[in-house]
């Protein structure tokens, strides 16, 4: 990978069990990427576990927690000098398990109005003008394109396994999670301008059925692929300015 000099906020998105954290952690080891900062999720695990046993009353308060934690991701890329690669993005996340949890009527009106106003105020913290915006929001997003089944077999194993805690969640909430990541990919552009956001990420979409976990080779494919993707786009920002 030639050096890139632009600082750069990459987002690996992508449903539950479609190996975010396994890339990531592939990724930070690689050498392609040794002038990235990488950032880990922050997830309340009481929170969560409680968010599975009784969504109805504990959706709200798990939202608003998570919230809180990318937030304080973006203001570490925003106010930070290095790169930063990081999973689950602020816009990401609104369009799909919070807009999910919403239209299954697991979240209020009043609780969905709370989380979008304290949403738009780290917007506006963060800063949306073209000048301030390449200091914080996704250049990039790695989309791990996984099928619900694959997601829902891994997040089994993993419980079973007790490599993660909690219920098995059931196969169906990860289909409805996967056609919202679709509808929001399919959307980029027109999402980012709905919260009043005027540059879109580029979209690098990667295959994830495969065995991520074990299949080394495939993950430097995938390495190599977001690196290309990296250099195009900022060959192409620097010939602009």
């Amino acid at each position: 990978m030639d050096e890139i000099k632009n600082k750069n906020v990459i987002i690996v998105a992508g449903n539950i069990g479609a190996g975010k954290s396994t890339l990531l952690e592939y990724l930070r080891k690689n050498g392609k990427f040794s002038n990235f900062e990488f950032v880990k999720e922050f997830i309340d695990k009481s929170w969560r576990n409680l968010f599975y046993s009784d969504r109805k009353r504990y959706t709200g308060p798990f939202e608003m927690s998570c919230l809180m934690g990318r937030r304080a991701r973006y203001l570490t890329a925003k106010n930070g000098e290095k790169s930063v690669f990081f999973d689950r993005g602020l816009i990401e996340s609104r369009e799909t398990f919070v807009q999910n949890s919403f239209d299954e009527g697991f979240m209020s009106f009043e609780e969905l109005e709370d989380y979008d106003k304290r949403f738009k105020k780290a917007l506006d913290e963060f800063g949306r003008t073209k000048e301030d915006i390449p200091q914080w929001m996704e250049i990039l997003i790695v989309y791990l394109k996984t099928a619900p089944k694959t997601c829902f077999d891994r997040q089994k194993k993993r419980i079973e396994e007790k490599k993660d805690f909690g219920e098995i969640i059931p196969l169906e909430y990860f289909e409805r999670i996967h056609k919202y990541y679709e509808n929001f990919m399919n959307h980029l552009f027109k999402t980012y301008q709905k919260w009043g956001l005027p540059l879109t990420p580029h979209l690098l979409v990667i295959d994830a059925n495969q065995d991520l976990e074990n299949n080394l080779q495939y993950h430097e494919e995938i390495a190599q692929m977001i690196s290309n993707r990296l250099n195009e786009i900022n060959k192409t920002s620097n010939n602009s300015k």
